[in-house]
């Protein structure tokens, strides 16, 4: 009898082992989000699809670029990354590389237009000042969470690869929730004032309310403690168009978007190796400080 016991025990214990400890669905969730936050390499492919059309019919665009992305330490400020990237678009094909190290930044570019081709490779400092990013304070911290435990309720799950692929469905509310929490966060981060932010906060809510958020499909695949895959599909944004354009580029028209993303995680939670492009030699010195006289 005590052996039946021990042998029902030991099964037991195999079997919660095999099932994440017993851990929920949104704890496993919980920990690899955790995991990620903990990631100091990121290796990444894939694919981001644009639709853009004007609601009047006058604009209709299709914009779809596959990428690749390596960062060695995502910590680090002198972290080498090496981004590369294809789009092809209204008849011209751009493929280009940009790789990041030792304070300077490679861009090669090759595009191709009615079987032609041109290449332009270039070297250029990197100057943070010069960055379209928000200057944040050293130790901020964003909170990108989407999910909480309620959403994984109705959650669609299937076994795929070892892993376990999800399937969530978010609303226009609360996509557009999500976006004001995200933009908040990235607001309270910024080496800014109060008052600074608070202007921030209310100029970000005035445009939001202006725009018509769609709701979003999100997919993702979690094997091993670790997102493996990662994929959106929102449909129906409609923004003004002057939210976009330049004062060198006055546009005034609404644009509907629809956004579809699929990135997949090459052995996450390992270190990165970025290797230089072999022909850096070959890269002009740029300097991009241009003055104009008006």
């Amino acid at each position: 009898m005590k052996k039946i016991s021990l042998i029902a025990v030991l099964v037991i214990a195999m079997l919660f082992s095999l099932t994440g400890c017993g851990k929920t669905d949104y704890e496993m969730y919980s920990d690899a989000y955790k995991n990620a936050e903990e990631m100091k390499g990121i290796d990444a492919e894939g694919s981001v699809k644009l639709v853009i059309n004007s609601v009047d019919g006058t604009t209709n665009m299709n914009l779809p670029i596959d990428f690749a992305l390596k960062v060695d330490d995502v910590n680090n400020k002198n972290a080498k990354m090496l981004i590369t990237y294809s789009m092809p678009f209204m008849g011209m094909n751009t493929q280009s590389s940009v790789y990041v190290a030792d304070g300077y930044r490679y861009t090669a570019t090759k595009t191709s237009i009615e079987g032609e081709e041109f290449e332009q490779k270039i070297k250029e400092a990197v100057d943070e000042s010069d960055s379209d990013f928000p200057e944040l304070k050293e130790d901020a911290k964003i909170d990108l969470d989407l999910f909480v435990e309620e959403d994984f309720k109705n959650a669609s799950k299937e076994s795929v690869d070892g892993g376990n692929k999800y399937t969530i469905t978010k609303t226009s509310d609360e996509v557009k929730a999500y976006a004001e929490k995200i933009m908040s966060g990235i607001i309270d981060a910024m080496d800014k004032t109060d008052a600074e932010k608070e202007e921030s906060k209310n100029e970000m809510k005035e445009s939001f309310d202006e725009m018509t958020f769609g709701g979003m499909t999100v997919t993702f695949v979690i094997k091993d403690g670790y997102f493996t895959e990662f994929g959106v599909v929102m449909n129906g944004l409609v923004i003004n168009s002057s939210e976009i354009s330049t004062d060198d580029l006055a546009l005034n028209e609404l644009l509907k978007i629809d956004i579809e993303m699929n990135v997949k995680f090459n052995n996450p939670g390992k270190d990165v190796t970025v290797m230089a492009p072999s022909d850096l030699d070959e890269y002009e010195e740029f300097d991009f400080d241009f003055d104009f006289d008006y």
